[in-house]
């Protein structure tokens, strides 16, 4: 089978890593919380979300509002966000940079983890943008302004089901790339693989993600089982096993045909900073909510850029204002795809409350961008806490 590869992107121009804002002299009035609980279910190879609790936050200063979404909490009806996220109530009354100065700190110092500080971060520079009247892409120092391709994800492993999830992805919108959740049981996998592969173009990236599922398997062993999963129709193949960096760049050498895709040797940035090595792959992903603070995501970008790898931005199953923070990063990184996608299919909420939002997919099948001052999206907050199961405030 011929090999699918992205289009090789060009032109991307790298600036120093530091992340440089100007300070507005506006403090944070108000900080709110919705509790948004998403019903879909979802399977991996380590188990499966039956339920998921997904938390917006609303930051308000001088008038502007930033917005932010995590996905901290899977089949837990009781979760308490409000203490989750109350690292935040310290930056109430602060300047919008104390504020990020503070939250830098606290990561820092192992007070809150890689999720949380995400989290602050993405609300805190969509409303530092906004006050400044500046794109969150310009604040953060990338440059990429080119459409991307959108990654879909089918995550089922009953064969029949996932096909008939495609068909109905099929119906709804174009896409050149295909993600499909494996399982790390070999003839389970390659039963999906030739399944979905039968039913999309030729051209279409297809993806598979075992999630480590084939831990435990020597070099050799991987060797083969990635190879019969190219043979099977596979692209792309994310995190197989646990492996040492070295054992990475080994299986990686061996089977070129393929492009193998770190995710969780990459978590968190600052970790990656230090044990990341060219060649473990031929693409690597940026997965939200576990990448930490966007100061060691930016390094992180630089060093693998500089070392001309694929980049791609991975999802967290997000349904809401995350989607278009995370696909202004992967448009500014110049990524391969972006696989942080709107899911109305799962939770509609955010549809219901969104007023504007600057990153579409458009026609073919790519998320495309019109910089707006922060990450350019307005919800209307008082629809929302009326839909949201849960709302808390600083």
């Amino acid at each position: 089978m011929e090999r699918r590869s992205f289009i090789k992107t060009t032109g991307l121009a790298l600036a120093g890593s530091a992340i440089h804002f100007s300070f507005s002299e506006s403090v944070i009035e108000e900080i709110n919380l919705y509790l948004i609980q998403v019903d879909a279910k979802r399977d991996f190879s380590h188990g499966s979300w039956k339920t998921r609790q997904h938390v917006f936050m609303s930051v308000h200063s001088g008038g502007k509002i930033g917005w932010a979404e995590a996905n901290p909490s899977h089949n837990n009806a009781n979760f308490d966000f409000k203490k989750w996220a109350s690292f935040m109530e310290m930056c109430k009354g602060e300047t919008v940079a104390d504020a990020l100065l503070r939250l830098e700190k606290l990561y820092a110092e192992d007070s809150i983890k890689r999720g949380q500080i995400e989290f602050g971060q993405m609300a805190l520079y969509d409303l530092l943008g906004k006050l400044e009247n500046k794109s969150g892409l310009e604040i953060l120092g990338y440059f990429g302004r080119s459409p991307v391709n959108a990654l879909y994800t089918i995550l089922d492993k009953d064969v029949e089901k996932a096909i008939l999830k495609l068909k109905d992805l099929q119906k709804a919108t174009k896409f050149n790339a295909l993600k499909i959740k494996l399982f790390g049981k070999l003839e389970l996998d390659e039963k999906l693989i030739k399944a979905v592969r039968d039913e999309i173009p030729n051209n279409c990236y297809l993806l598979g993600d075992p999630n480590r599922g084939y831990k435990g398997e020597t070099i050799p062993s991987l060797i083969s089982i990635v190879t019969k999963l190219k043979e099977a129709g596979l692209d792309g193949l994310e995190d197989p096993s646990e492996m040492t960096e070295e054992e990475w760049v080994q299986l990686q050498q061996a089977v070129p045909a393929i492009d193998l895709v770190p995710d969780h040797p990459l978590r968190p940035a600052k970790k990656a900073l230090h044990s990341y090595k060219k060649g473990m792959g031929n693409l690597y992903n940026f997965h939200p909510e576990t990448m930490g603070d966007c100061n060691d995501l930016k390094k992180l970008f630089l060093q693998i850029r500089k070392d001309d790898q694929k980049i791609m931005v991975g999802d967290d199953s997000f349904v809401g204002p995350a989607c278009n923070f995370w696909q202004h990063i992967a448009i500014g990184m110049n990524a391969e795809c972006c696989e942080a996608i709107e899911k109305p299919n799962e939770n509609d909420i955010f549809q219901k409350v969104l007023e504007h939002k600057p990153t579409k997919v458009d026609r073919n099948g790519k998320v495309s961008l019109v910089p707006e001052a922060g990450f350019g999206m307005f919800i209307n907050e008082k629809k929302l806490k009326g839909l949201a199961q849960g709302y808390a405030s600083f």
